[in-house]
């Protein structure tokens, strides 16, 4: 079955091979604190999110063993947190992609207010 017309790609659009995607050195050199502070950011969402479903309930030992990782004999030892950390650390590839996506984004916003602040200065300087 074919996808709709809004997930396909348009004929010209190219797709980077994985081996071709940018890394997370890659992203630091090319956008210093725009990425340190994007990537800081997905986190800070990632975890909290984790930690609110298992605080609420949410069977996160469960879902870990879906995702093939078994906390062993001591799960029972691990808090809430700990176990929404594991789940926050295995969701790290999935993070990685908006992180990937909105990095340049950041990077723009942060240099227009650069570029705002820059011209304020001049203008009191006139």
């Amino acid at each position: 079955m074919p996808l709709p017309k809004s997930f396909s790609l348009h004929k010209d659009a190219a797709v980077a091979p994985l081996a071709t995607r940018p890394g997370p050195l890659e992203l630091l050199k090319q956008y210093g604190g725009a990425y340190i502070v994007t990537s800081l950011t997905m986190s800070v969402i990632s975890m909290t999110l984790f930690y609110l479903l298992a605080s609420r309930g949410l069977d996160m030992r469960a879902m870990l063993r879906l995702c093939g990782i078994r906390l062993g004999d001591r799960a029972g030892a691990f808090s809430t947190f700990g176990v929404a950390y594991f789940a926050h650390k295995a969701a790290s590839p999935i993070r990685f992609v908006p992180t990937v996506a909105l990095t340049p984004k950041v990077a723009r916003y942060f240099s227009k207010g650069e570029k705002s602040v820059a011209m304020s200065e001049q203008a009191q300087h006139h």
